[in-house]
């Protein structure tokens, strides 16, 4: 979502762009990383209830294809939240692939490397021009 100096009026222009009713917004924040080369950070919402969460989503996911490039909004993305057991884990899981990776760099193995895809953890085969 474009920067600006006040999300709350970015946030209502959005829902008029997409024609949605007015969204009833607990707290807004942004994400800000001391080293992000992103001028835009993401904008994080919190909505007062699970249904709301749920029904914004797939609204603003089902109109926001069909925004014109010439749009502010276009090309933004929304995703939901992990909830506190996913990120937990997620954690481990990145403990673990972090694991496997250093054991494949010590063995000196270059041409495959372990991700996390779909909150599993897959060994994926390099091509030669990504080393």
């Amino acid at each position: 979502m474009p920067n600006t100096n006040n999300d709350t009026d970015s946030l209502r222009l959005l829902t008029e762009e997409l024609g949605m009713d007015e969204i009833k917004v607990k707290k807004s924040f942004r994400i800000s990383a001391r080293y992000s080369c992103n001028p835009d950070p993401p904008l994080i919402i919190e909505l007062f209830s699970l249904d709301d969460k749920y029904n914004t989503l797939r609204i603003i996911r089902d109109k926001i294809g069909d925004l014109i490039c010439t749009s502010q909004f276009y090309g933004i993305s929304v995703a939901s939240d992990r909830s506190y057991k996913e990120r937990q884990e997620y954690r481990i899981l990145r403990i673990e692939m972090d694991s496997k990776n250093e054991n494949l760099t010590n063995a000196g193995v270059t041409s495959n490397k372990w991700i996390i895809r779909h909150m599993r953890l897959v060994n994926i085969e390099l091509r030669e021009d990504n080393n």
